[in-house]
């Protein structure tokens, strides 16, 4: 727990907390004034496309924040203190899924209640919303692997621009088996959304774990 308070404090210090947290709220707010502005557009498919974006960007933010903490030495200071760096990485994730989770429910709330008589049933909404959650913390996750291996400006780069194409592939190919949170809230009007939504988070975990284990794994293998 102080391992996450300290990171925490380095990403308010940092002001990567607060743009964090901005990108997702961002989405919600784009899904609010967008379908003023244009009647035709849907909130619900605004508010996924505004998040897909949205948890690229995040992904960057988380990228260039371990890859600095990496590089200044600040890993370093800890390791040589006896604490493991799986903990470090653990940490990682713990700081900085909380700030992404915080924004995304404060835009998912946003959205719900400004949508009035139009808003979804609550537990295909909520699942949808889960599941896009699980698939943000996956982009997080991406971040923090890349943030491992390369330095801060090109990870943030990498880590955008690959959680990008993934939302995109997830988006185009729905037949794949890849995160769909975002593309499920999109079309929360048909289909079987909380199936569909329970089978994205799984997904979404599974592959997040999958590539947590190979950041520790590159993260052991690391110079601090």
């Amino acid at each position: 727990m102080t391992l996450v308070n300290l990171d925490l404090r380095e990403l308010w210090m940092s002001f990567r907390l607060l743009a964090i947290v901005a990108l997702m709220l961002l989405g919600g707010v784009v899904a609010v004034i967008a379908p003023a502005l244009d009647p035709g557009l849907s909130p619900l498919a605004v508010f996924a496309a505004a998040l897909t974006i949205a948890s690229a960007g995040v992904a960057g933010l988380a990228a260039h924040s371990v890859s600095s903490d990496r590089c200044d030495g600040a890993a370093a200071w800890l390791v040589v203190r006896a604490i493991p760096r799986s903990s470090l990485l653990l940490a990682w994730l713990s700081a900085l899924g909380v700030a992404t989770l915080v924004g995304l429910a404060g835009s998912a709330v946003v959205v719900w209640v400004t949508a009035g008589a139009a808003a979804p049933s609550p537990p295909a909404y909520l699942a949808c919303v889960v599941a896009t959650a699980a698939a943000a913390f996956g982009g997080v996750v991406i971040g923090a692997l890349v943030g491992v291996l390369l330095r801060p400006r090109p990870a943030a780069v990498v880590a955008t621009v690959v959680t990008l194409l993934v939302g995109a592939i997830a988006w185009s190919f729905p037949a794949l088996p890849l995160p769909r949170g975002a593309a499920l809230l999109a079309m929360l009007a048909s289909g079987r959304p909380i199936s569909e939504a329970m089978q994205s988070t799984g997904v979404a975990l599974i592959g997040a774990a999958l590539l947590a284990i190979a950041a520790d794994a590159a993260l052991h293998r690391a110079d601090l």
